[in-house]
């Protein structure tokens, strides 16, 4: 549930009317953190399923909303909103979250947590360290995941336009609950793509019309009689 106090807020008052929209519209996909994919494909899927909306136009309302504070975004890994937990009432035991903590993918903010005083009234408890190179994106297709590295080595076989083409199906699939892997699932179906394509006919090469061979003078030529233009012997 929003917090009816919202409607005061001078963050929210900074952004234009298609930015709030763009901002409600996220709201409801949060999970238990606030937390939602930070992978602009994987979250028009979730939350803009049948809007016009280009990853450039989500590019630039997501760095709005986090440059006035109403949310923490970093490309390809996360999009948080702040002070989450502190306006919901969350009536049954948090959910793992399947995105990771903003502070932990950027760093930003645990070098504050070493700092302040275990002491201090203000003290914020300082987060596990964990190694960013352990944190691994990924897309979110209805149920199933596919990591970066999957997405790599389609797009290497197949290109990024088909593989984009083929992950919206996947996306908009009505019976893709039934399925147990996106990576599977998208190379089975751009390898059936490719089966299906009628291959090339083989074409038959034509001799040259008017082309001859003499014998004598070991050479090929062209003529309308048939004549050796340097012998006058009848070409083969």
């Amino acid at each position: 549930m929003i917090n009816r106090t919202i409607a005061m807020s001078r963050k929210l008052a900074r952004c234009s009317r298609t930015e709030q929209w763009f901002y409600f519209r996220l709201v409801p996909f949060a999970d238990d953190y606030g937390r939602l994919p930070g992978d602009l494909f994987a979250l028009k899927g979730m939350c803009f399923p049948h809007e016009s909306l280009s990853e450039k136009e989500s590019l630039k309302f997501l760095n709005k909303l986090h440059e006035v504070g109403l949310i923490k975004f970093e490309e390809s890994k996360v999009v948080q909103f702040t002070a989450f937990l502190e306006n919901q009432k969350i009536g049954h035991k948090p959910a793992n979250s399947l995105y990771p903590e903003y502070q932990a993918v950027t760093g930003i903010g645990l070098e504050r947590s070493v700092k302040v005083g275990k002491n201090d009234d203000l003290c914020e408890p300082a987060l596990p360290s964990i190694k960013l190179d352990s944190i691994k994106s990924f897309r979110k297709i209805q149920h199933l995941k596919l990591s970066d590295d999957e997405y790599k080595k389609l797009v290497a076989g197949y290109g990024e336009g088909r593989v984009d083409q083929i992950l919206e199906a996947m996306q908009n699939y009505a019976k893709l609950k039934n399925y147990t892997s996106a990576y599977l699932t998208a190379r089975k179906w751009l390898k059936r793509e490719d089966d299906s394509k009628p291959s090339a006919p083989q074409l038959t090469p034509q001799p040259q019309k008017n082309s001859y061979y003499c014998d004598t003078c070991n050479t090929g030529f062209t003529s309308k009689d048939g004549k050796c233009p340097k012998c006058g012997s009848e070409g083969l």
